[in-house]
């Protein structure tokens, strides 16, 4: 199941208002449980999970603003009802992971729990985030991240994509932006006119033991022709996830820690970015420059300070235009 076969089903409706209550169609005949999208008698999508008479189940109701779940005594089926349609595109992502989470699930019991707790998991990013818009340079830190994402999913054959998406701790406070079994990465993004890159702590060159630590320069130009917003970077990177088979979830989530959502993310479209070059430094060289915990007395703490770029040649492992 992919975003283009989950439109031809939608396509098949009317686009307007249906007769009976609601009307659905089955997704795929391959599943194990009855997972069908549907319309409402108003016209809103559904995504319908039929039980079977035999099960002897009840769910409580959830109503919000913009989605909804109910159950339907009569039809025997849970429904979540999409209410707004500023959220069609959410409510696919909501649609796939479901789909791959329940398929193989034989007993009702189990992909009915799944079903009731993948829309609470998900519900709060279909409400409207009333927080104060980003900086530019914390948006421009974020679209440097995404970017690094991005190639990370594109080239990294024997990683499965969802540790990929999973490693991904920059918008958690974690020390190290990428976080892998036996490897870290560090990413700083920086405009093409700018010779430096701001450290904001002695603990983030500093790598974890046992693991190596790889300091990531993204350099890009701002507002140049084909350039992209951090919409359209993560639309490109969702349309990605979903073809691989993986779950959107984990980037809108961590989106939702800064306070972006669906809804206001069009709101940063005026600042817009195009990759320059990505750089890969090696920060455990033992000549690297750098501040970190373990050689600084104890006493000293909350350090901050800037790497000249241009002076950090020598340990460039790759560059990436």
């Amino acid at each position: 199941m992919n975003l283009n076969q989950l439109n031809d089903i939608w396509n098949t409706f009317p686009e307007n208002t249906i007769l009976s209550e609601f009307e659905y169609k089955l997704i795929s005949t391959e599943t194990i449980p009855l997972l069908n999208i549907g319309k409402t008698e108003n016209g809103n999508r559904c995504l319908v999970l039929e039980i079977p008479k035999s099960s002897n189940l009840s769910f409580p109701e959830s109503i919000k603003e913009h989605i909804e779940l109910r159950f339907f005594k009569k039809e025997n089926c849970l429904c979540i009802i999409l209410k707004d349609n500023l959220y069609c595109d959410l409510f696919d992502d909501l649609t796939i992971s479901i789909f791959y989470k329940i398929q193989f699930i034989n007993d009702p019991n189990e992909y009915c729990k799944q079903f009731v707790q993948y829309f609470y998991k998900w519900v709060s990013f279909f409400e409207k985030n009333q927080s104060q818009l980003l900086k530019k340079e914390i948006i421009q830190g974020l679209f440097g991240e995404l970017l690094f994402l991005k190639y990370l999913i594109n080239n990294s054959q024997y990683i499965p994509i969802d540790d990929i998406l999973n490693a991904w701790k920059g918008l958690k406070g974690t020390s190290h932006d990428f976080i892998f079994e036996n490897i870290d990465y560090e990413v700083k993004t920086i405009l093409s006119h700018i010779n430096h890159v701001k450290i904001s702590s002695e603990y983030q060159l500093e790598n974890t033991p046992g693991k190596t630590l790889e300091l990531v320069i993204i350099d890009v130009i701002e507002n140049i022709e084909n350039s992209l917003s951090i919409k359209d970077l993560v639309e490109e990177i969702r349309k990605i996830i979903i073809d691989k088979f993986a779950d959107n979830f984990i980037v809108i989530n961590s989106l939702l820690i800064k306070g972006i959502t669906l809804d206001n993310i069009k709101d940063y479209d005026s600042w817009r970015f195009s990759l320059n070059k990505m750089s890969f430094f090696d920060c455990m060289n033992p000549n690297f420059p750098k501040i970190i915990k373990s050689e600084i007395p104890v006493e000293i703490s909350n350090i901050k300070y800037g790497i000249t770029v241009s002076l950090i040649q020598e340990y460039l492992i790759k560059e990436i235009s």
